[in-house]
């Protein structure tokens, strides 16, 4: 049988801005499209097999919306895609500068904090110009439980103020679990990836089928949840010049389908879109190596995906009324066009006070 290679160690810095690209862009317009009719559904934090049916209506019944329906149903495994490169991107850089587990963790939270602080702060402003008004006792209270990293742990906070900061929660467990992983991994390989990945379908199985009704949420806002893509990021990169059988792909999309019609299959669809994914990056990585352009503005994406993804969201209100108003394909297209351009703006600003925000703490850490 014909040999498919996913060799995920040829991963050069470009090729991690480009897919990082993608992801954010995948990202942005989900959390835009979502909220502009034809409205889909997707199964994120839920499974509820109506909202693929919904997906292939909309199609059916408005065909020229297939932009809009794409991102609405798709966008939000571009997820997967950002959890993988950071277990993979981590992994590599721990193999060349071994750290222990606190200055590992100093380094990331030495990142981190400055990234979502920034984020507060832009949310501050835009709170002030675009609804008006400056944060209750609520929002505070909800901003706190951000800082402290804990409202994915808790019934109603992980989506609360700004739903994609629920990353922030998910990221840092994953940063605190890393070092461990990493060296399971390179002592058992296989048998750990096993373990690892036993351990998290366990746990959302049975959120999935004896939780209660928030249960599955809150199990895939955290580590157990999306332990398994950051797991495949660690281990490809541990795992040099792999090839996989075709049979492997061929198993990941039907498993990836079968998951958005049938509720057992469900669990597995983030790791099968995070093979897939890396596995069609492959088959288009030289053609957009060869597009100037469509690898300037990859790269250029890539290279503020982590500022757009913590600035993007609380802009978007005034434009997704905007898209639901004009209501037409090119009316909608000019809408996110509009929301993509106000985020780039809020992002170039976000830039100027995440670099300023990261000298403080890198001067103090030098001290």
């Amino acid at each position: 049988m014909k040999i498919f290679e996913l060799n995920v160690q040829s991963l050069t810095k470009q090729d991690t801005s480009i897919l990082k690209g993608i992801a954010i862009l995948c990202i942005v317009f989900h959390n835009f499209f979502h909220w502009i009719t034809p409205f889909t559904g997707e199964n994120e934090f839920v499974f509820n097999s109506v909202y693929i049916y919904n997906f292939m209506y909309a199609f059916r019944d408005t065909p020229l919306e297939f932009i809009n329906i794409l991102f609405s149903y798709l966008g939000h495994y571009g997820v997967e895609i950002f959890i993988f490169i950071s277990g993979f991107g981590l992994a590599v850089s721990m193999h060349e500068n071994p750290k222990k587990w606190g200055v590992f963790m100093l380094d990331r939270i030495s990142k981190l904090y400055p990234l979502l602080l920034t984020g507060i702060l832009l949310f501050f402003f835009a709170v002030i110009l675009i609804d008006h008004r400056v944060f209750t006792h609520y929002d505070w209270l909800e901003i706190g439980y951000k800082l402290l990293f804990i409202h994915t742990l808790l019934p109603f906070s992980g989506l609360s103020i700004n739903g994609p900061w629920w990353f922030f929660g998910l990221i840092f467990q994953l940063y605190i679990l890393f070092p461990w992983i990493y060296k399971l991994l390179k002592k058992y390989d296989r048998k750990a990836l096993l373990l690892v990945l036993l351990f998290s379908y366990i746990s959302i199985y049975w959120s999935l089928y004896f939780g209660k009704p928030n249960a599955l949420e809150l199990i895939l806002m955290n580590a157990p949840g999306h332990l398994p893509e950051f797991v495949l990021g660690i281990w490809f990169a541990l795992n040099k010049e792999r090839k996989i059988n075709i049979l492997y792909v061929i198993v990941a999309l039907a498993v990836f389908i079968a998951g958005n019609f049938y509720k057992i299959f469900f669990p597995f669809t983030f790791l099968a879109v995070a093979f897939l994914s890396i596995g069609a990056f492959y088959w288009v990585i030289p053609f957009i190596r060869k597009t100037h352009y469509c690898r300037k503005i990859l790269v250029y994406f890539g290279g503020i995906s982590m500022i757009l993804f913590a600035v993007h969201a609380y802009f978007r209100d005034p434009f997704i009324e905007l898209g639901n108003q004009w209501h037409s394909f090119y009316g909608t297209l000019i809408a996110a066009a509009l929301f993509l351009i106000t985020a780039m703006g809020a992002t170039m600003i976000g830039e100027k006070v995440y670099a300023f925000l990261l000298n403080i703490v890198q001067k103090s850490r030098a001290k």
